[in-house]
């Protein structure tokens, strides 16, 4: 059943508003939203026509406030609990003229410098007590076990060319939902879900993330491999800014310790073949023993991955496994019917189909991984290569006036 939303044209009397157990209206938008969109005040004129009076006014620009996300560690990539560690300082810089709000002191004390100034913590105080300094948060953190109080700086000095960086140190533990269609040639994104939180400041800013840069050890992982990242812009977008920071998983250790073993299992199931023809219990007590080992095996790769709806890729190689061992149980049993003259040879072409068929399997399930999975997977990204000498890695997405004298590497 389609729910509208109840629309009010009149002023509402105290009786209108009922309660109810169920809803009565479904409205895909904030309550805040709603207020100042489609609230009482929207939709009921205060004032009558002849003694309201109309205004004209511009829309307020709003401010750019620059964003720089340094990735200093990434940790615990666990797709289990749905989550990931990650160390991380950000950096806000905007323009404010300190000099208009009475702080002329703290510009010619950066002035002075030459460069910046850091402001102490009093004078930090002063500053938030005159002006109020955006602030943001991380939408998708589950939790946060420490961060600096944060550090304000001073730029310029000169009247109306001055500008603040606030920046502060994160230990998040963030939310995350992991895709394992493609599990284990999978890719995840490690979003870091940014946005203005402060409804002193929000409608003042634009929040534009200009650089997201990452420290030698954050891309020294033990399973992934670190790619460069994606920033996209979220609704409302000048409030909200999504930074997807791109992982591959390492296949090795999977293609040998779970696709190896289990190929090699029913390679084994070919020994059944050789037992005499007439010992059908060992025949197919041979494959039935590979059968639940098969079946064990899925169970403990089962208890290190998510509890996921549907069936990865490797699901798909170890049921072609499992199937091809039930086959040769079927192919094992066929020779015991024949006649003598005939079952030799066709016990021979029933261990030569059933070694083909599981050569097949493994075969076509890697030739689909790399041509079919790593297509669909193929991205704007490059791999970040590290340098010898090199600590950090900045990858940029704008260039904002106070950046457009540094120049890129080639």
């Amino acid at each position: 059943m389609k729910i509208t939303p109840v629309k009010i044209n009149v002023a509402p009397r105290r009786e209108d508003f009922e309660e109810s157990e169920t809803p009565i209206a479904m409205i895909n938008s904030h309550y805040l939203d709603q207020i100042s969109d489609r609230g009482l005040y929207k939709t009921t004129p205060i004032l009558s026509e002849s003694t309201s009076t109309k205004k004209t006014s511009t829309p307020k620009i709003k401010q750019r406030l620059n964003a720089t996300v340094a990735i200093g560690d990434i940790m615990n990539i666990d797709p289990m609990g749905e989550s990931f560690c990650i160390k991380f300082r950000l950096y806000l810089f905007w323009e404010v003229n300190l000099h208009a709000i009475g702080l002329g002191a703290l510009a010619e004390k950066a002035l002075s410098t030459g460069h910046f100034y850091s402001m102490t913590r009093a004078e930090i105080e002063e500053l938030e007590g005159k002006y109020n300094i955006p602030k943001l948060t991380l939408f998708n953190e589950k939790s946060s076990e420490a961060h600096d109080a944060g550090d304000i700086r001073i730029y310029g000095g000169k009247e109306g060319m001055t500008a603040l960086m606030w920046n502060g140190m994160f230990y998040s533990t963030c939310r995350e939902r992991f895709e394992m269609y493609d599990f284990p040639f999978d890719w995840q994104d490690l979003t870091l879900d940014l946005r203005l939180n402060d409804p002193k400041t929000w409608d003042d800013f634009d929040l534009t993330v200009n650089t997201v840069q990452f420290h030698k050890d954050a891309l020294q992982l033990s399973e992934w491999e670190v790619f460069t990242p994606i920033v996209q812009r979220d609704s409302p977008k000048e409030k909200a800014t999504k930074v997807h920071i791109q992982v591959k998983r390492f296949d090795g250790f999977y293609l040998q310790n779970v696709v190896a073993m289990l190929f090699g299992l029913s390679m084994l199931g070919l020994l059944s073949f050789s037992i005499d023809i007439e010992d059908l219990g060992s025949r197919t007590s041979t494959i039935l023993t590979l059968i639940l080992t098969s079946v064990a095996f899925k169970f403990i790769l089962s208890s290190t991955l998510p509890k996921v709806p549907y069936n990865c890729l490797i699901d798909y190689f170890m049921m072609a496994q499992m199937g091809a061992l039930g086959m040769m149980a079927f192919f094992s049993i066929i020779p015991k019917f024949c006649s003598p003259d005939v079952a030799p040879v066709l016990n021979k072409w029933l261990a030569l189909c059933s070694c083909f068929c599981i050569v097949l399997s493994l075969v076509g399930w890697l030739v689909y991984a790399q041509l079919f999975v790593k297509r669909k997977h193929s991205r704007k990204c490059l791999k970040i290569v590290t340098v010898p000498g090199k600590n950090w890695y900045s990858f940029r997405y704008s260039s904002p006036s106070f950046l457009v004298g540094v120049k890129a590497d080639k």
